[in-house]
């Protein structure tokens, strides 16, 4: 009787049949070890598992002379038919042998083509997955490895296999422990889940690998190795160490805060107490937990309660503060405090509590009251000294007091004063605030006086004027409260040294040591003297110029210039400062301050010229990058991205063109994928370059070349010449160290591209590089994504995931119509919607296999949308989150024949 195949057998009838015996003899095998089951009260069996044992059985059966005979003749015969022949005149036992012969030829047939099909869909799921998979042998070397672990640890799959972990991956640090303990998978019977070592990565970076592994088994059942996925948490260990650290940091801060820090919940309870809190209100932790804050710190008739303060907090965006504000300690005692609150939100966004933080001011406000009333004495004396400045500091860097006499000498009234910045002082100039600033901070910290001393400054009308001041601290309870400057006006006095001081010698090796140009003018624009730097400038010596206009000096003009800043000094009488930039491009700072005699009179000026084109340069070449770099931040656009890295390098370098070539991955070659101003006809000339191009091969060579043109180094034909291009800049953009292409930029005017602006075109592509790297890896993803989804759904089985609850998250289109639904219909359906109930239990146990970390194959009996109850053999492999935790199953579901069911 030929026997018939199925994906299962049910029934003795069946099973018999297959086994080519009676149902008796075939029931009596299942003591001899007969591989079948019980499902739904029938005895049921797969065929592949009768084969096993069937191989075992026949290789007992064999043994007799007359088998073993036939068995070498079959050894000798090439011809199959020649083999059957042969062995059918044998007795019954050859005769069986070739019964089984024909079944095991076709099996063999039926399973290789089986095999290919699914190394194909296992290699190709493999690969598409971004975790690394290998296999070590029983000796803990790697004899497969996935093309993953190149982006993981930066090999090839041929450089690791025959290695060992320990031999080369691991840290040095670990080899002793991870390394041995990856190879020793290979002895475990249980499947490993979440094992982390450090590996180091072929660059030199530490990695950390976590690792999930089972064992593989060979036929006699012995583990012949072990099969694992790793994947890199380096970046997952990195914040999971940040946040413990965060949590140690704010801990502590909450333990040793003298403040009293109180967190309720919705509902005013206490669930945060401090010791600060225990030690401002006089209740212990355990007192205080659970209790309402209102009854633990409100003073006796208080009205605002715990809902009131939630509500104010909320309508001034989450955070409240108030000073002073009364509470109450447990003993009943009251007291003055300063208090800020802020709401505290939960995982999901939404109000939780509210946090609380509590000092004590009573003290302070004590002392603030005794210091007022004693500054309030001693600040009707300091206002009314004679021709005394009296200037007043306080710790925060403001001007607390600012007399009489201090308005008249530094000519600023109190009310403009009292409350500024120190550094905003018009009695302090620009250059010397950060001295003042620092000495202020002396004498707060110290306590001690500094040395009198002499500096001068701008008055309200433009005139100079000198005072002599001391600063000194005034302590309250042992402490620095505020700093007093004393100043006496010592203008005249200065102006007078000044005036003896001078001497022609001294002017002539300042003027001569300054690299800025300096110049001094009458009021008719006359050079009355200059310094060096400005007689270099122009090619003079600096004689050369005395009694020469300055439009004549530096512009060749006859006529005085529209704008002239000097006349505009001469007409306000404060210093006017401007840019302008010369024709060569060089930008230059002009600043002309008015001089004055001793009447005030201005009777010239002096003007101060310094170069500022680098610094320029440097400002806006910054500007260049940080506004691409916004710009390419969110950028998903290939062609917008390479737009604006040739847009930002043109702008950058001055240059009137450019473009960007890309590399082909595999084939070398380079093609021009975006340009801008250059001509239609060189474009097309230049828009592809093969690999043994010369342009290609200085692209790949990764070294910026800046040139002429047409001394580049590369042949130059018609349309070259016709474009006309001058300077040229080829920038590679290379992504951890390959290729990706180049960054070009040219010029029809320019002869050359300046030393300054070569490095910003440098970093605009690395900046393109990193881009188009991730653009690229964006793309890959997607496409990759798509072409798993496309294979899920033009599968004939059944497929789809289930979550820890049993709902189905996600079926394909087979799932679907092999129960009369639509996809739709399905997904978000929980199991118990297509099962019957025995079904569901079978469902439940088979779950607990999988939160265990183990696969399962069952039978299950699913109900159709017409009513009619199906066989569906399930085999489905267990799901797990990042944290290890059970995230539920992926599953494939093949419908079973109807005869089962007959037969049943």
């Amino acid at each position: 009787m030929t026997p018939r195949r199925a994906d299962v057998l049910v029934g003795w009838k069946e099973i018999a049949a297959y086994l080519g015996c009676s149902v008796a003899t075939a029931a009596r095998r299942e003591r001899d070890g007969l591989p079948v089951f019980r499902s739904g009260g029938q005895i049921r069996a797969f065929p592949g598992d009768l084969d096993k044992w069937l191989k075992a059985l026949r290789a007992d059966e064999l043994n007799s002379p007359t088998a073993a005979e036939s068995v070498e003749e079959v050894e000798v015969t090439k011809d199959i038919s020649a083999i059957l022949a042969t062995l059918l005149k044998g007795d019954s036992q050859e005769r069986f042998a070739v019964i089984r012969l024909g079944k095991d030829v076709a099996e063999f047939e039926h399973i290789e083509v089986q095999l290919k099909s699914a190394e194909e869909k296992y290699r190709e799921l493999v690969e598409a997955i971004p975790e690394w998979v290998w296999e070590m042998n029983a000796e803990g070397e790697y004899v497969y490895s996935s093309p993953q672990v190149a982006d993981i640890l930066g090999y090839e799959p041929e450089d690791v296999k025959g290695f060992k972990p320990s031999e080369f991956l691991t840290h040095p640090d670990d080899a002793g422990e991870c390394g041995p303990a990856l190879e020793a998978l290979t002895g475990q019977k249980e499947i490993v889940h979440g094992l982390l070592c450090r590996f180091i990565h072929r660059e030199g970076s530490v990695r950390y690998i976590e690792t999930s592994a089972n064992p593989v088994f060979d036929v006699s059942g012995n583990i012949s190795g072990v099969r694992g996925v790793s994947r890199d948490v380096t970046e997952k260990v990195r914040l999971q160490t940040e946040i413990a650290e965060t949590r140690r940091y704010l801990e502590n801060v909450l333990r040793g805060s003298m403040d009293a820090i109180i967190t309720t919940d919705m509902d005013g309870r206490v669930k945060v107490w401090n010791r600060g809190a225990e030690a401002t209100y006089g209740y212990s932790e355990n007192e205080a937990l659970g209790k309402s804050v209102d009854r633990l710190t409100d003073p006796p008739g208080w009205s605002r309660k715990f809902k009131d303060l939630f509500g104010i907090i909320e309508a001034r965006g989450g955070w409240y503060a108030e000073e002073p504000v009364e509470r109450r300690r447990k003993d009943g005692t009251t007291f003055y405090a300063s208090a800020s609150y802020s709401i505290v939100y939960g995982a999901d966004g939404k109000p939780v509590g509210v946090c609380g933080i509590t000092r004590d001011i009573t003290d302070r406000l004590n002392a603030e009251r005794f210091t007022r009333e004693a500054l309030s004495r001693f600040e009707s004396v300091l206002e009314n000294v004679p021709n005394v400045a009296v200037q007043g500091f306080g710790r925060d860097g403001t001007v607390q007091h600012w007399n009489r006499a201090a308005e008249r000498i530094f000519g600023c009234p109190a009310e403009e004063t009292v409350g500024a910045d120190v550094g905003r002082l018009p009695s302090l100039p620009a250059k010397e605030r950060g001295g003042f600033t620092k000495e202020l901070e002396r004498i707060f910290a110290t306590g001690e006086p500094n040395e009198p001393n002499e500096f001068s400054f701008d008055g309200r009308e433009g005139e100079r004027r000198w005072v002599y001041s001391q600063m000194f601290p005034v302590m309250v309870d042992g402490k620095v409260d505020e700093v007093f400057r004393i100043s006496v006006d010592v203008t005249e006095r200065i102006n007078a040294e000044e005036a003896l001081r001078e001497s022609e010698r001294d002017k002539s090796i300042i003027l001569a040591n300054m690299s800025e140009c300096l110049v001094y003018m009458n009021d008719d624009l006359e050079v009355v003297w200059a310094n060096k730097a400005a007689g270099d400038w122009v090619g003079s010596a600096p004689g050369d110029l005395i009694g020469r206009k300055c439009h004549e000096i530096w512009f060749g003009e006859d006529e005085i210039c529209k704008d002239c800043h000097v006349l505009t000094v001469f007409k306000n009488g404060k210093p006017v400062e401007r840019e302008y930039t010369w024709p060569d491009g060089s930008i230059w700072n002009i600043r002309s301050d008015p001089v004055r005699d001793d009447s005030g009179r201005i009777i010239g000026a002096i003007e101060l010229s310094s170069d500022v084109t680098e610094r320029k340069a440097a400002e806006a070449l910054a500007a260049v990058h940080r506004d691409l770099g916004k710009e390419l931040s969110g950028e998903t656009d290939m062609n917008r991205t390479l737009a604006k890295c040739v847009d930002a390098a043109i702008n950058a370098s001055g240059m009137d063109s450019g473009g960007v070539y890309l590399i082909k991955p595999g084939t070398g070659e380079m093609d021009l994928v975006y340009s801008v101003g250059l001509g239609p006809g060189f474009v097309e000339s230049v828009s592809h370059y093969g690999p043994e191009s010369p342009n290609t091969k200085m692209a790949i060579a990764g070294k910026p070349v800046y040139a002429l043109y047409s001394a580049v180094g590369i042949p130059l034909n018609e349309a070259d010449e016709r474009e006309g291009l001058r300077a040229v800049a080829v920038i590679p953009i290379k992504h951890e160290n390959d290729v990706l292409g180049c960054l070009n930029v040219g010029s029809h005017s320019l002869k050359n591209i300046p030393e300054s602006i070569r490095e910003a075109l440098e970093a605009i592509a690395a900046q393109a590089a990193v881009v188009i790297s991730r653009i690229k890896a964006e793309e890959a993803l997607a496409e990759s994504e798509e072409k798993y989804k496309t294979a899920v759904e033009s599968m004939d089985e059944g497929a789809g995931f289930v979550d820890p609850g049993e709902v189905l998250t996600f079926v394909n289109r087979a799932f679907a119509e092999n129960l009369g639904y639509t996809v739709e219909e399905l997904t978000g359906k929980s199991l118990k919607y297509i099962t019957t109930g025995k079904g569901y239990k079978k469902i439940l146990k088979e779950t607990e296999k999988r939160r265990a970390g183990g696969r399962s194959k069952y039978v299950i009996e699913m109900k159709h949308r017409d009513g009619r109850r199906l066989d569906f053999l399930v085999s489905a492999m267990p799901l797990f989150a990042d944290d290890g935790t059970y995230a539920g199953a992926a599953a494939t579901v093949s419908r079973l024949p109807e005869i089962g069911r007959n037969v049943r």
